[in-house]
C-alpha cells in the first residue's frame, strides 16, 4: 500500500510534468522524447494494472468506466497528433531527407496505424458508454491542457 509520503511524490512528479509538458509552452524534440518516455511508462503500469493487478485497479464498474474514458480521449488523441505526422510525410514537410520509397512506405505503415487506433478510439468511447460513461466534450477530445 502507498503510503502518503509516496503518494506526495508522486503528486509532485505529476505537476512536474504537467509544468514540462504544458500547452502553452512551445514544442520541441526533448519535450516530445520526455511525452513519449512518460506515455511508454503509463503504459507499462496499465499492462501489468489490467493484467494481474485489474481486481486491485478496478475494483468497480465505475472505475472500469472511467479507464475507458480515459483511454478513449488519450487513443484519440493520439490518433489526432498520427494524422498530423502521416499528413506532414505526404506532403514531404517531414522526413524530406529521406528517400521517396522509405518515405511512401512509412506514409502506408503510419496510415495503417492511423485507421486502427480511429477505431480503437471509437470502440473504447462505445465501451464506456455501454457503462453508463458521458461522452467527452469536444475540447477533451481535441487536446487543450490534457488534464482531466
Amino acid at each position: 500500500m502507498a503510503t502518503s509520503e509516496s503518494a506526495d511524490g508522486h503528486t509532485a512528479g505529476l505537476l512536474t510534468l504537467g509544468k514540462l509538458l504544458d500547452g502553452d509552452a512551445a514544442v520541441g524534440p526533448d519535450r516530445t522524447r520526455i511525452a513519449v518516455q512518460a506515455l511508454t511508462t503509463g503504459a507499462d503500469y496499465l499492462a501489468t494494472a489490467l493484467g494481474p493487478g485489474v481486481p486491485a485497479s478496478v475494483p468497480s464498474t465505475v472505475d472500469v468506466a472511467d479507464l475507458l474514458v480515459g483511454l478513449h480521449i488519450t487513443v484519440h488523441r493520439l490518433h489526432t497528433g498520427l494524422q498530423q505526422l502521416h499528413a506532414g510525410i505526404a506532403r514531404r514537410t517531414i522526413v524530406g531527407d529521406v528517400p521517396i520509397v522509405t518515405a511512401a512506405k512509412l506514409q502506408s505503415a503510419l496510415g495503417i496505424a492511423v485507421e486502427r487506433l480511429g477505431t480503437a478510439a471509437l470502440t473504447l468511447g462505445a465501451a464506456g458508454a455501454l457503462l453508463g460513461s458521458e461522452p467527452p466534450a469536444p475540447e477533451r477530445l481535441s487536446g487543450g491542457s490534457g488534464r482531466r
